[in-house]
């Protein structure tokens, strides 16, 4: 069996600037991690006995005899492209659920071709891994969004991902192993409302992309801010530097996304926001395109490492930083 792990990702600053429709007219740029919450998928041959050519299990299973008559759009489009005539049993699962705004949808994606190359013994970079999702995605099935998401899914770490007309560029930030492990101690994922669809809030952010002018010129003092502190060759030598910068960017994201929710979407947030505030936060901002979800938090005192802290909250999700993207792995 094969089975290919990817990684989920919390961005900082900058997400939106990483749709087409924006960078092709202006800067882009995000700020973001990926995080130790992954999309598993397996697979394994199926005997010539069985009756089916392909069986997909995700929260209900597919058989069929041709790629052409699956119902998930990714997995029909992935199997048509690489033209797979072997027959085969693909599952997935993860750690969280999906439409939570952790670019969960990518993930699987970019995972699931890593894992068909890998079976065809063939092997991607992270660069070619990234452009196939975005192909499918954006080009073949014309899903709305942005490219962030297929991008730090195969390539792990803490990145800043500039975005131009017709390219992109990562920059994998330099921030010593020991500062990256105690970073990590500072986060929370904070489940927030119900799951929303990525999709819909994804054609909406697109929406106030090109309509909202107040968020576009907000957006673009983002894109300076960042592409400022990171300059050069900035490195990150001490946690409290790290946690000062990461902290300023997720306050300046927050105060951007405000501008595109209605009164009844930011109540959603208020309760919460005043609960994680109580208990010390400095900063935090709702993760993904849409109004609910997660919201990543940061905080000054070491929280992970506070048992109590976390027996307090047995629904957050406590991540630490991954520096991998996609793997592979036969077991």
């Amino acid at each position: 069996m094969l089975v290919s792990k990817t990684p989920l990702r919390v961005s900082f600053l900058g997400g939106g600037s990483d749709y087409e429709s924006y960078f092709r007219q202006y800067r882009g740029a995000v700020f973001g991690m990926t995080i130790n919450s992954f999309v598993y998928t397996s697979l394994l041959e199926l005997n010539d006995i069985s009756k089916e050519n392909y069986r997909f299990t995700y929260r209900k299973t597919e058989s069929v005899l041709s790629p052409s008559e699956i119902e998930h759009p990714v997995v029909r489009e992935v199997l048509t492209s690489m033209m797979i005539s072997e027959k085969l049993n693909i599952a997935t699962m993860s750690n969280v659920p999906g439409g939570t705004g952790l670019g969960s949808s990518s993930a699987f994606t970019v995972g699931l071709i890593n894992l068909i190359n890998g079976f065809q013994r063939q092997h991607l970079d992270p660069g070619e891994l990234a452009e196939l999702a975005i192909k499918i995605e954006r080009t073949v099935l014309k899903e709305p969004g942005g490219l962030q998401d297929q991008i730090f899914a195969a390539y792990g770490g803490v990145n800043v991902i500039e975005f131009s007309a017709d390219k992109y560029s990562v920059r994998k930030l330099t921030i010593r192993e020991d500062v990256i492990g105690e970073i990590s101690e500072h986060f929370a994922l904070i489940p927030v409302a119900e799951v929303r669809s990525s999709s819909e809030f994804a054609a909406k952010t697109e929406q106030n992309l090109k309509n909202n002018l107040k968020f576009r010129n907000n957006m673009s003092d983002d894109i300076d801010f960042l592409l400022k502190e990171t300059s050069g060759d900035r490195s990150f030598d001490t946690c409290g530097e790290l946690f000062e910068f990461i902290s300023r960017c997720l306050n300046r994201s927050w105060e951007t996304k405000k501008i595109i929710y209605s009164p009844s979407e930011l109540r959603l947030f208020e309760e919460v926001e005043n609960r994680v505030i109580g208990l010390g936060a400095s900063a935090f901002k709702i993760c993904g395109a849409g109004a609910s979800g997660f919201l990543f938090a940061a905080f000054p005192q070491k929280i992970q490492s506070d048992v109590n802290f976390r027996a307090e909250h047995p629904e957050w999700i406590f991540p630490k930083i991954e520096v991998k993207g996609s793997t592979l792995s036969e077991i």
